[in-house]
């Protein structure tokens, strides 16, 4: 970015830059996946040679994952003081993890995607997040839209926060992703983890 090649400091150009390649990872993924929860619908059948197209495009679309997770990392080493220190650097975890997720099917390190299993995730409950005061005092509204593993063993994790909303909103969509009940996603009868996208509108009328 021009900012940072005249101000090689300046700790939020870096921020800016990460949150930027996050925005372009997320719409190469939105455009490999199937619609957000809850979908019923049953997984479309594709063949080898798709399977594999697939998973070269998954791959193509992490790439801007680890340049956002270093952009992140500088940010966090030029400013110390950021109150949501915790908060990033829970992201940049995630954006490691991302940038190196397993695709292949068979290991049971994979992360797949809906077109990858024999049957999706069934979600069972899936409570709401509630507003902060702050947000609610300062009027804000807008869609948490994360991107998370609903894992083998019935967990939802690593969340990636693909649109933030500021006063504690993303903190709280992210609050009530962890308390999604599910059934595993299944390939061939075991449990595997898979990618869901959550999105958490917040409007205050």
């Amino acid at each position: 970015m021009e900012t940072i090649r005249l101000n090689p400091k300046l700790a939020a150009g870096y921020l800016v830059k990460s949150q930027a390649l996050l925005g372009l990872y997320g719409a190469r993924v939105i455009a490999l996946v199937h619609p957000p929860l809850p979908n019923p619908s049953p997984p479309t059948a594709l063949s080898a040679e798709e399977l594999a197209e697939r998973r070269r495009k998954r791959k193509e679309a992490a790439v801007p994952l680890e340049e956002a997770a270093d952009s992140l990392e500088t940010y966090l080493k030029l400013n110390t003081a950021d109150p949501e220190d915790k908060f990033w650097r829970e992201q940049l975890v995630t954006l490691r993890i991302f940038s190196h997720v397993d695709l292949d099917p068979t290991s049971p390190n994979a992360i797949l995607s809906g077109n990858e299993v024999t049957t999706k995730v069934r979600v069972l409950s899936k409570p709401e997040p509630r507003y902060t005061e702050a947000a609610r005092r300062a009027q804000i509204t807008g869609t948490v839209v994360l991107r998370a593993v609903f894992a083998s063993d019935g967990t939802v994790r690593h969340f990636l926060v693909i649109n933030y909303l500021p006063e504690g909103l993303t903190e709280r969509a992210i609050e009530a992703a962890r308390q999604i009940k599910f059934t595993p996603a299944l390939l061939d009868g075991k449990p595997v983890s898979m990618f869901i996208q959550l999105e958490y509108n917040f409007n205050l009328y």
